[in-house]
């Protein structure tokens, strides 16, 4: 049987000639013409067809030609791929992380198979079983080690991305320290369940950089992106742990964004996402938060916030919890049903700037919808928003937003909103600035 490299399989598939070859890759096969094959413009690579990576570690290692591997564990799991020979080098020059580095049986590191990738890095090509059952942690990280150690994601001139095929991962808590692409196949299918056993985090993004292998010219911003795939928790888990946690590096923090899109994150223990002394940016696009144990988002500190089309809530304190930020924006967002605030603003001293809620809704919580306090020179505009707490169980006591503020310097704009009861300010504390234009009140 012929070993035939194909860039793009499902256009091989779609090919029809005289003079059937099997092509093979990745588990799959397929009968085309030898003339449609030459009209891809392939060459046919000589080679050895073997059926997964334990029968891998028992080859010698060749230079001569790669060997195919038609899956990790069995054939079609969905692991394997292209593998060549790289040898002579001193003893442990090659380490196996159970992927792209594969050392023979008995090896010292001097020699090993190297799988031939484009960028990107699928957990299931390190071994992991997505079940729900077996134990991921160590694949799936052995996955993004690789991707952070590409060139792109060393020198910050681009990302490596950690693929997560569509199944089911128990794992014991994740750790990303560079800029690479964290991307599941959908927020409902990629499903990251974390091990109830666990001490750490489902993710722990903590960015850092070496002087010497930075290039901070050009390319300040060293983003993290986070897409497609859903955060869960099995059973109960911890009380103390977050679902994603955002922390500055100890050692050479940068100035770093974390973009996070189209996830899902449900039942944390205690915050769905927190980031506390994050001095970067934080952009987050259609990411819903339910049934978080503590707060759906906390922010403190954090240079730039934007989040939009997002839907937070169902929370055992607030769904949003804003303190200390330089600037933040939301745009379209849901944030629902929580035991205590909807969302509690907080600033003091220098902090605050220029902030924007824009076409929001904030009902159901068991308190306030909003407790705006503001001890600092920040200016916030809700634009377009409604506000309702939760109109069976709110009393004289709470309201649609209470404003809590001893700075006249800040101020408040309320522009085309809506309040199904009232708004009042905290008696403790002397009134901001605050205009109105088209606003609305029920009851």
């Amino acid at each position: 049987m012929s070993v035939v490299q194909i860039p793009n399989l499902p256009a091989a598939i779609a090919l029809n000639g005289n003079e059937p070859v099997e092509i093979v890759q990745a588990g799959q096969s397929k009968r085309v013409g030898v003339q449609a094959i030459a009209n891809l413009g392939v060459k046919e690579i000589p080679g050895q067809v073997i059926p997964d990576i334990a029968t891998l570690k028992g080859i010698p290692i060749e230079t001569s030609y790669p060997i195919f591997v038609e899956g990790y564990y069995s054939v079609g799991d969905g692991g394997g791929g292209y593998y060549y020979g790289a040898d002579g080098q001193p003893a442990g020059t090659y380490v196996d992380n159970g992927g792209t580095v594969i050392v023979p049986s008995g090896g010292d590191g001097s020699s090993a198979w190297l799988l031939m990738t484009d960028g990107v890095y699928n957990v299931k090509q390190f071994g992991a079983v997505g079940d729900g059952v077996a134990d991921d942690t160590n694949a799936i990280q052995n996955a993004i080690n690789a991707a952070q150690c590409d060139a792109a994601s060393i020198y910050g001139i681009g990302r490596a991305e950690v693929y997560i095929p569509a199944a089911t991962y128990l794992h014991a808590g994740l750790f990303i320290t560079r800029a690479i692409l964290f991307k599941g196949a959908g927020k409902t299918s990629s499903k990251l369940l974390l091990a109830n056993s666990s001490v750490n985090p489902a993710l722990t993004i903590s960015i850092s950089y070496d002087a010497a292998n930075y290039v901070s010219v050009g390319y300040p911003w060293n983003a993290v992106q986070v897409r497609d795939m859903y955060f869960m928790a099995q059973g109960s888990v911890s009380s103390t742990l977050d679902m994603i946690l955002l922390k500055n590096a100890s050692v050479n923090p940068i100035r770093s964004k974390v973009h996070i899109e189209d996830v899902t994150i449900f039942q944390a223990g205690q915050d769905g996402i927190h980031a506390t002394g994050w001095t970067g940016a934080l952009y987050m696009i259609g990411v819903f938060i339910f049934g978080s144990g503590n707060d759906g988002l906390y922010a403190n500190g954090c240079t730039d916030f934007v989040v939009v089309n997002s839907d937070i809530g169902n929370s055992s304190r607030r769904a949003l919890t804003v303190s200390g930020c330089t600037a933040f924006s939301f745009q379209s967002c849901h944030f629902f049903s929580s035991q205590e605030e909807i969302m509690y603003i907080f600033f003091s001293g220098t902090h605050g700037g220029e902030n924007f809620f824009d076409g929001c809704a904030f009902d159901g919580g068991q308190k306030n919808a909003v407790t705006y306090d503001v001890h600092g020179g920040a200016l916030t505009t809700f634009s377009s928003c409604y506000f309702d707490t939760n109109s069976q169980s709110a009393d004289a006591t709470y309201s649609d937003i209470v404003i809590a503020s001893n700075s006249v310097t800040s101020g408040l704009h309320l522009n085309n909103c809506y309040f199904d009861h009232t708004y009042s300010y905290n008696s403790h504390s002397l009134p901001l600035q605050v205009t109105k234009y088209n606003v609305e009140f029920g009851s």
